[in-house]
């Protein structure tokens, strides 16, 4: 018997995600398991229909209730040599609710259609049909035949560990840690009923994986693991949060090695929690900005970083809007217009730097908050965090010289009305950093920094 542990959760027409949704549970519901596939159990529900439901929603027990039916001769007791189907030989055929006439009739279908068998009772099979239900149909009608079915994948286990797992509990974050033998690649995401974080690792060698287990913090509860079938298969490390998936960002970072990854999960601050981000990409249109000695032009980098960093925090459950998603001019009080008329919680302006000495590289973020300014000066600190935290992340993630916080009296600093930040990824006067900033990794990697730099601001951590 499967129990439901999530308040609501979906039942899938297959063994996976991917898989229409045919009903939903609530909390506390058994469920008569007939079967396995990967992660996920075969159940009854609903008075007979059957349906799949996610192995880590549910907690199983083993009722001692369940006797296997006794096999007819021709069925196939072992179910990775095949499965039975009934061909309907009938033009019109009904389907009872039970093994005999006098039962009622529940469906009809037609010449050709193949049932799978269930069950039999004497001379009716016991098929599902639409979706899961099931019935029953007169031998007389049908022709049954085996099918082979995919056998049931290798178990996995080696009697140790593939990756070691740590959590580190602090005020406000969960810091996970996973040690892989090889490098892997990986993939986050938040899901409902329950909340929980999930980490996907793609690339590791069959065996083990490590427990989870309960941490002591209100923001995640319990962590666990498991295998999932899948082309490579996935292991997934599963965070059961202990509030809502909304109020929880994280940040992740991978050692250049590929085998050490680090997620932390921060609690956002209540006040800044629906807060709205404005992105803007510097110059646009008519403007390039900056032009490096091999062509590549600052507004087209300014413009590909924010886009990327736009996607990742919309994924994360921020609001963003940007100055500009494509190549037109916009004037500079255009940009802070924007971010005041949206009331926007912090803004952003993305530039790429340039200087007469070719040398010259590294990272720089300004900020603008003059004590005597009556809207500013209230706001020194929030700007400086919000510099710091972007430099912080930038220069982590980039590895490109640390050239610290400035204040500047620049436009869109001291005109918009919201905690703001100029960020200067690095020099296309540069021609190393030219080279950088011209590719496509880089770009993403600078954007990724950023808005771990803005996640890092709104949960409050310097």
């Amino acid at each position: 018997v499967a129990v439901v542990q999530g308040d609501v959760v979906n039942l899938r027409s297959g063994p996976g995600t991917n898989y229409q949704v045919t009903g939903q549970v609530t909390r506390g519901t058994r469920l008569e398991v007939l079967g396995k596939s990967g992660s996920w159990y075969k159940i009854v529900y609903a008075g007979g229909k059957t349906s799949w439901i996610a192995g880590w929603l549910v907690k199983v027990e083993n009722t001692g209730a369940y006797k296997p039916p006794a096999q007819s001769p021709s069925t196939p007791t072992n179910p990775s040599v095949g499965k039975q189907v009934a061909v309907v030989q009938g033009d019109v055929v009904n389907l009872r609710s039970g093994p005999g006439t006098n039962y009622q009739i529940t469906a009809r279908t037609t010449r050709g259609a193949e049932l799978e068998v269930l069950g039999k009772s004497g001379d009716w099979y016991k098929i599902a049909y639409a979706g899961g239900k099931t019935s029953w149909i007169a031998g007389w009608l049908v022709k049954v035949k085996t099918v082979p079915v995919p056998a049931p994948p290798p178990q996995r286990g080696s009697g140790r560990p593939v990756f070691e797992l740590a959590a580190e509990t602090g005020e406000g974050k969960v810091v996970l840690q996973i040690r892989t033998p090889v490098p892997v690649s990986y993939k986050i995401l938040t899901l409902g009923n329950p909340d929980r974080l999930v980490i996907d690792l793609t690339g590791l060698p069959d065996g083990d994986l490590p427990p989870g287990g309960t941490l002591s913090s209100p923001l995640v509860t319990d962590i666990r693991t498991g295998w999932f079938q899948r082309d490579p298969m996935v292991a997934r490390v599963a965070c059961d949060l202990g509030t809502s998936r909304h109020a929880v960002r994280y940040r992740d970072t991978l050692k250049d090695d590929g085998q050490t990854l680090e997620v932390q999960l921060l609690a956002v601050d209540a006040t800044r929690r629906d807060g709205k981000i404005v992105l803007d990409p510097g110059h646009g249109g008519s403007d390039p900005g900056a032009i490096g000695r091999a062509g590549i032009r600052e507004k087209d980098v300014n413009l590909a970083v924010a886009l990327e960093c736009a996607r990742l925090l919309r994924e994360q459950g921020f609001e963003v809007v940007l100055t500009r998603d494509a190549d037109y001019d916009l004037d500079l009080y255009e940009r802070t217009e924007i971010a005041n008329g949206e009331e926007a919680t912090v803004f952003v302006s993305i530039h790429s730097n340039s200087n007469p000495d070719p040398s010259k590289q590294g990272v720089s973020t300004y900020y603008y908050a003059p004590a005597d300014d009556p809207v500013l000066g209230p706001q020194a600190e929030q700007r400086r965090q919000l510099a710091e935290c972007i430099q912080d992340a930038l220069v982590a993630a980039t590895g490109r010289p640390d050239l610290g916080l400035y204040q500047a009296k620049f436009a869109v600093l001291r005109t918009s009305a919201m905690p703001s930040v100029l960020v200067e990824i690095a020099f296309l006067s540069n021609p190393e950093e030219e080279n950088l900033l011209g590719q496509e990794w880089f770009q993403k990697q600078a954007a990724k920094a950023i808005a771990q730099g803005i996640i890092s601001y709104f949960a409050g951590v310097n």
